[in-house]
């Protein structure tokens, strides 16, 4: 198992330095270094700086820890040899206690001899008559004669003493078999030693790996072409960068906690984009809300393949909204460069606004850590003739190809393709496509070669009044979740409608109102449910799905409100704090809460229990939701449980208008980077944590008991005593507080393990070096 696991973590220990990390700087900074030769010229020189001056080094550190490995896969082999010669002493111990009992038989054989023997060698002869003895009458006595067989007081005793030796002597080889037991045992502790020192030696050479990579210089630096004759920098670490600073673990999603991976929407990078929100020629109105984590951290927003930059500083609970001043939209089905890129040097979350007149929505963006490679799109149906089912594909830190399985007819670059077609594309890094529908794209499969962002919608979809634009960001098929609790609303008159899609056929348990039902579903099959505050929703599925709320709109109080979607959290992914964020335009602002209905009272909004809270149940359940009215306008909000956790809607609802959203939840946020990060899309850097160095425990030594000496003619009972079951203590397991300390170190380096393990399983590798 060690073996194994070390492995595993070598696989991308080892494709890192061969591939190198890559940090990619925007096109347009400073002086546009990339486009004038004098930059290019100082690039060469610093290449040649850094090979001359860092390339003997770091392949002296890497042969130095080479050895170290080499070394430690040594003493593993000794180890593993000192185990078989273990097992061999156990081997030679069973085979004397066999011989042991086989001499207690022989002893046994040799009792019932002797009293065979005795009994033959005597013959008994009545009738001798009896003299009178002290008054008994005369009778007759028997007389027994010896005839040449064993003296009855002398014989006899003679036979059952050698058969007890026999036993005796049966019983020490058996001793002899349990200490060879005990020397076996003693050589497989030995040989645990052997493999902790080897593993030891490792962890020494990985260290000196790293240390090769700490004492290197710049690097490489190469041009990498842009568009309109610019050039962006690629800067990759043949050296420059620690090891175990700049060369990451990215396992393209979250923290796994208790068997599911953890989705988080706090982060330091993300990057997104904006589909095209109808089709008239008005220009929308684009917004980033940022809230902070910690206090006074610096947030950078650019746009790819231009000039633009925005820097600005968010407090810790406060949110901060950019509209961009002149936003552009792609229209149609095609690819753009003009991605948004925001950094930030500690945790924020990032939601997005995208509205033209009373047509648009709301929706929170995932930190690139929570990107996949493999989706499945939803679109909501039956929007008007003159606008679009659409979803868009982004790329990140390399070039990567994206592969399409289509749900519905879409035209891209003068080719119509058609329902059940595979369309391939290459995205540059930081490029998206974006493809639209008049059909419904629901169900079309994505999956790609690094991870990507997908973002998925409808240009605008029918409401009560006119239409609305609608969008989502999706998550990764390993980030769905298998139960989930759906509510409907006091402020919709009718209905809203349920999506609910699986990757692969599945089963669907379900409570709607009071009714509950079974159902299969297929693979990228959608399933509508229709939901209303009398009959809301509780689905648990036997494989993973995404369930997705559409709301229809409606009149309220006599005012129409327009339609929105949004996706529904799985309760695993339920969390403890939320950042709840009111709108600006909106009369009404709403939260739904879902949660365990024993948590109820513990809820607290911005500090302070929630007024008034009329909760309601999911029948059969042991869940209830709360529809909580915070108000008009825009605010920035604290919604928490201290015990429990919970999911979280934020909707809101205004004249001809409606967005809905997935609350971000934020937990403990990471301390605030003390490197000056450059305002440029890379991966947050992830401290590795060094090998445990643990020693074995050396192994009790246990004497078997020896066997009592038994003499004749009244021989002991002997039991031999039972040998003690010694079982080698395991590398690092102690009470003391110092073995504690090294168990958590393990602990740690689990997780490592478990990363590099889904790294493996994702094809997740950081990005050559793509020479101009």
């Amino acid at each position: 198992m060690a073996l194994l696991t070390l492995f595993l973590v070598m696989i991308p220990v080892l494709q890192c330095l061969s591939q190198g990390p890559a940090v990619w700087l925007p096109p347009n900074t400073g002086e546009n270094l990339l486009g004038k030769a004098g930059g290019m010229i100082k690039g060469v020189g610093g290449m040649a700086g850094g090979l001359t001056g860092g390339l003997g080094g770091i392949l002296q550190g890497i042969g130095g820890g080479l050895q170290g490995i080499g070394g430690g896969l040594q003493v593993i082999g000794g180890g593993l040899q000192g185990i078989g010669g273990g097992l061999q002493g156990i081997g030679g111990g069973l085979q004397g206690i066999g011989g042991g009992l086989q001499g207690i038989g022989g002893g046994l054989q040799g009792i019932g001899g002797a009293a065979i023997g005795t009994t033959q060698g005597f013959t008994i002869n009545p009738g001798i008559p009896l003299t009178t003895v002290t008054g008994f009458p005369s009778t007759k006595q028997m007389q027994i004669s010896g005839n040449g067989g064993f003296p009855m007081t002398g014989g006899i005793l003679q036979g059952i003493g050698g058969g007890l030796q026999g036993i005796g002597g049966g019983l020490q080889v058996i001793g002899g078999g349990l200490q060879g037991i005990g020397g076996g045992l003693q050589g497989i502790g030995g040989g645990l030693q052997g493999i902790g020192g080897g593993l030891q030696g490792i962890g020494g050479g990985l260290q000196g790996i790293g240390g090769a990579a700490i004492g290197t210089t710049q690097g490489f630096i190469n041009g990498y072409p842009g568009t309109a004759g610019q050039q962006q920098m690629q800067i990759n670490g043949m050296g420059g960068f620690p090891m175990t600073g700049r060369c990451t673990f990215q396992i393209g999603g979250s923290e796994m906690q208790n068997g599911w991976r953890k989705i988080t929407a706090q982060g330091r990078q993300f990057v997104t984009v904006f589909l095209q929100n109808s089709m008239d020629n008005t220009s929308p109105q684009w917004s980033i809300l940022i809230t902070g984590i910690l206090s006074s951290t610096s947030v950078t927003i650019l746009t790819n393949n231009s000039d633009f930059k925005k820097v600005m500083s968010v407090g810790k609970g406060e949110t901060v909204t950019f509209d961009y001043p002149k936003p552009s939209q792609i229209s149609g089905s095609g690819t753009d460069l003009g991605s948004i890129i925001i950094t930030a040097e500690a945790d924020i979350t990032v939601m997005s606004r995208n509205y033209k007149g009373t047509s648009g929505d709301v929706a929170l963006i995932y930190p690139v850590e929570q990107w996949g490679t493999e989706y499945n799109i939803f679109t909501p149906t039956d929007g008007p003739s003159k606008h679009y089912a659409e979803f868009c594909v982004i790329a990140y830190a390399s070039l990567t190809t994206v592969t399409m399985v289509l749900s519905g007819a879409v035209q891209y670059n003068g080719r119509n393709y058609k329902k059940g077609d595979t369309m391939t594309v290459d995205l540059k890094p930081l490029q998206f496509i974006q493809l639209q529908s008049k059909d419904d794209l629901s169900g079309t499969r994505v999956t790609s070669q690094y991870p990507v962002g997908v973002i998925c919608g409808h240009s605008c979809v029918p409401g009560v009044k006119g239409c609305n634009h609608v969008y989502e960001q999706l998550l990764p098929e390993d980030n769905w979740g298998i139960s989930f609790f759906v509510p409907g609303f006091t402020f919709q008159p009718n209905y809203d409608v349920v999506y609910v899609m699986a990757s692969k056929p599945t089963c669907l348990e379900y409570q709607l109102g009071e009714k509950k039902l079974k159902t299969n579903l297929e693979a990228r099959k959608v399933m509508k449910f229709k939901v209303s505050a009398a009959e809301p929703l509780s689905i648990h599925s036997t494989e993973k799905i995404q369930v997705f709320l559409y709301g229809t709109g409606g009149i309220f109080r006599g005012k129409p409100f327009g339609s929105f979607m949004t996706r529904v959290p799985d309760i695993e992914s339920f969390d403890l704090t939320y950042t709840l964020l009111g709108q600006d335009n909106f009369d009404n602002n709403v939260t739904i809460i879902m949660a365990k209905t024993s948590s109820v009272p513990g809820f607290l909004f911005n500090g302070k229990p929630l007024p008034n809270a009329k909760w309601q149940t999911f029948p059969q359940s042991e869940y209830s939701w709360l529809e909580y009215n915070y108000g008009g306008g825009f605010s920035s909000n604290i919604m928490q449980h201290p015990i429990t956790p919970f999911g979280l809607l934020t909707i809101g609802y205004s004249k001809d208008m409606a967005y809905g959203s997935v609350a971000p939840g934020i937990q403990a946020p990471s301390a605030p980077s003390t490197e000056i990060q450059a305002p440029v899309p890379i991966p947050v850097p992830t401290k590795i944590a060094e090998p445990a160095v643990v020693a074995p425990v050396k192994p009790a030594v246990v004497a078997p008991a020896k066997p009592a000496v038994v003499t004749p003619p009244k021989p002991a009972v002997v039991t031999p005593s039972k040998p003690v079951v010694v079982t080698p203590v395991k590398p690092g397991s102690s009470s003391s507080s110092e073995e504690k300390h090294k168990i958590k170190k393990i602990k740690e380096n689990t997780k490592i393990n478990q990363a590099a393990a889904a790294l493996k399983k994702r094809s997740i590798k950081s990005p050559r070096d793509e020479e101009d």
